[in-house]
């Protein structure tokens, strides 16, 4: 299995090779769905809901080491050609990217799409590995069914206290990559709890990803720099809002023309405990500011 995926808990306990039964059981739960919707949707371009139904790929785990409380997962893939380096280092270059994607968009720590992962997609075309061109709005989606999931891997510190904390690791041909974001107690509070500011403020910026059914997306702030979550409020889910929004969508995905692609957005901030912003609840949207009206 030349792609492998390690999760390791440390601290505590752990330390000594023991852990709550429970928690870490709820957490490898965690650990195999995250990593097969996001597989799925590197593989086959849609997003799944549960895990068994991953297609093009098996998740294979093997025995954990005496002395560590770790988790190997090997992914083995009929998409690629089995054996050859190059390809299977390109396919896990881009699990990688994207599993980091997902788990660090989930916890409010920014990744660049483009630098993380287009690259990667251009080599995998000119290799002609047949994996579907990945976007943002289909890993934002992936975040969104991840949720779950991802609470669940914090168990083991929270929950029990038998570890401190945990880290993700891939493991590829051409190298080992860590994930951006350790977890913890710090990323727990962050993705578990939620207050809502009353005061209103103006966000201005691009549509990154917009799911129409959901009426949820992410928006570019230039206030925040960085892609956040934002939900259309039933007053906002008129036809000229999401026609701003998708419209502002296609620019900023086609030309890159931020200009055409600005919108504003009167919204109401949801913060994690510390403070960081997690989503906007925007209750209504225009081409041009609307700060006089706040």
């Amino acid at each position: 299995m030349s792609i492998k995926a390690e999760l390791r808990f440390t601290g505590g306990e752990s330390d000594k090779g023991k852990i709550e039964f429970y928690d870490v059981a709820q957490a490898l739960i965690g650990f195999e769905r995250s990593l097969a919707i996001t597989a799925h949707a590197v593989l086959n371009g849609e997003v799944i809901t549960q895990a068994p139904s991953l297609r093009g790929a098996r998740l294979l785990v093997e025995p954990p080491e005496a002395g560590s409380w770790k988790i190997v997962a090997g992914i083995v893939g009929t998409v690629w050609a089995a054996g050859q380096a190059s390809h299977d280092s390109v396919v896990g270059h881009i699990m990688y990217s994207a599993y980091d994607y997902v788990i660090s968009g989930s916890l409010g720590v920014h990744v660049d799409f483009d630098k993380s992962l287009g690259q990667l997609i251009e080599e995998s075309k000119e290799k002609n590995i047949g994996i579907p061109e990945l976007n943002e709005n289909r890993l934002d989606s992936v975040i969104e069914k991840c949720e779950v999931a991802i609470k669940n891997l914090h168990r083991p510190m929270v929950q029990s206290q038998s570890a401190d904390q945990a880290d993700v690791k891939f493991i590829v041909p051409r190298g080992t990559m860590m994930l951006s974001t350790i977890l913890d107690r710090g990323t727990y509070d962050y993705i578990s709890q939620t207050k809502e500011i009353p005061e209103s403020v103006e966000i201005s910026g691009f549509v990154t990803s917009y799911n129409s059914n959901t009426y949820k997306g992410r928006i570019f702030t230039v206030e925040d720099q960085r892609p956040i979550p934002f939900e259309l409020s039933e007053e906002a889910q008129i036809y000229e809002s999401i026609n701003l929004v998708t419209a502002s969508l296609r620019s900023n995905a086609l030309a890159r023309s931020r200009g055409e692609a600005k919108i504003y957005m009167i919204a109401r901030k949801l913060v994690s405990p510390s403070g960081v912003i997690k989503k906007y609840i925007a209750y209504s949207v225009s081409n041009s500011s609307m700060s006089g009206s706040i």
